[in-house]
């Protein structure tokens, strides 16, 4: 609400912290939503007001009740009251437990049938699979730890990973130690190893929501970074940066020094495997510039990523090879009525990628996305994970999409066409 002196209490909320008031912008971060029911989302509360609970969310007319039923995790709503002179909030007096959480999770399994390499006696350890995880959190704080230990491991600390992460500390944003991942743009140049592709919904994959940088919480044993990561805010710009030096599996030529591969499944069971743990190591350096304008945002990337030794050269061209690498990527948003304009071009040193789509909600009823990949065959991103047809390298392939969402009186019709090719 605004009050009669032109004191926003939304700007106030802001700046302590306690909340954001939803967009049309701000809804589509959250994991599968799409424009046309974040855009019946923003309508139901122009006309109807403030949301008092998350179940309100079933009410809004022609939302995709399958959607509200996944998102309700994500959401919450609530409200915080100022006193006449706009200090603190007014809130009860709370003690250092009832801000805190912990979370410990154990999981042991063995396969009843004895697998060929126990039976050979190639497997160093034992058959049993073991995973112990503590997750800790306090107000603004969080921490973590895991352990995990493959079958037909030695160790049982065979990997470790840990994080400690600030929200709001001091004058940054967010704040990470140890284990974190990063998303930005489309994913052209870092995104987790996770991401939605084409499905059933053929409108809300295409188009990226990032998060940013994260703390790590799984177990796949390449896929993160460790080091630190802090972004912070100021008005309307975020800058974020990131440093990581890790070590990674590789096969590496006794004789040329060389990296041949980087086996990513993470087993450590037999002597060959036990060699390539760790025998490599990346150092990875970035920084991303965020600025929103509006209904337009903009994100500038550049990073560096240096391997402990060269990736084999081969007598193609097209691979990649090398120690040094660097990309710089610029991504965009832009919201006009109800179309939404996104995508990302990245440059490698060599070649330009680029996705670009438009999302166009037409009614409550009916939204169509089209867009447009171009990936060249030179273009390589060591942890690149955009849409793609070919499973997650962004290179060698140009591609058109085009999909549409239709609600009708007997049901959701969801189509899409994609015509797609390798050069």
């Amino acid at each position: 609400g605004v009050r009669s002196d032109n004191i926003n209490l939304i700007d106030v909320a802001r700046e302590k912290g306690y909340y954001i008031v939803y967009t049309k912008d701000e809804l589509q971060k959250i994991p599968l939503m799409d424009l046309l029911n974040a855009t019946l989302i923003v309508e139901h509360k122009k006309r109807f007001g403030d949301f008092f609970s998350t179940n309100e969310l079933f009410m809004v007319v022609g939302i995709d009740i399958e959607l509200v039923n996944k998102i309700l995790p994500f959401v919450k709503t609530g409200a915080v009251s100022f006193d006449m002179n706009f200090e603190d909030p007014v809130v009860r007096r709370r003690s250092f437990f009832d801000d805190l959480k912990i979370n410990f999770r154990q999981r042991g399994q063995t396969d009843l049938q004895t697998r060929s390499g126990f039976l050979d006696d190639k497997f160093q350890g034992a058959k049993l699979k073991s995973y112990s995880r503590v997750l800790a959190d306090w107000k603004d704080f969080s921490a973590g730890a895991l352990i995990e230990k493959d079958a037909g491991e030695k160790s049982f600390t065979d990997f470790n990973s840990f994080f400690v992460s600030a929200d709001d500390f001091y004058f940054l944003k967010r704040i990470i130690v140890g284990d974190f991942q990063t998303e930005f743009g489309q994913g052209l140049v870092l995104w987790a190893p996770f991401s939605c592709s084409k499905s059933s919904d053929a409108v809300s994959p295409i188009i990226r929501r990032s998060k940013n940088i994260f703390p790590y919480r799984s177990t796949d044993e390449n896929n993160f970074f460790r080091g630190i990561a802090f972004s912070l805010n100021y008005e309307t710009t975020r800058m974020t940066f990131f440093y990581s030096n890790n070590f990674m599996d590789a096969n590496i030529d006794s004789l040329t020094n060389q990296i041949t591969s980087t086996p990513f499944d993470g087993f450590h069971r037999t002597q060959s495997e036990l060699r390539n743990k760790n025998s490599a190591r990346e150092k990875l350096i970035g920084s991303n510039l965020f600025v929103d304008i509006n209904s337009l945002t903009l994100g500038f990337l550049v990073m560096n990523s240096r391997l402990s030794a060269p990736l084999e050269k081969t007598d193609s061209p097209y691979e990649l090879s090398g120690d040094n690498f660097t990309y710089y990527s610029a991504t965009y948003s832009y919201n006009i009525m109800n179309i939404n304009f996104n995508g990302e071009f990245a440059f490698n040193g060599s070649s330009v990628a680029s996705i670009n789509s438009v999302e166009i909600v037409l009614n409550r009823n009916f939204s169509i996305l089209n867009s447009i990949r171009s990936y060249p065959r030179n273009f390589f991103a060591l942890h690149g994970n955009p849409f793609v047809e070919s499973g997650s390298q962004s290179n060698n392939e140009f591609g058109i999409y085009s999909g549409f969402k239709w609600r009708t009186s007997f049901g959701m019709i969801n189509f899409y066409a994609d015509f797609f090719k390798f050069p």
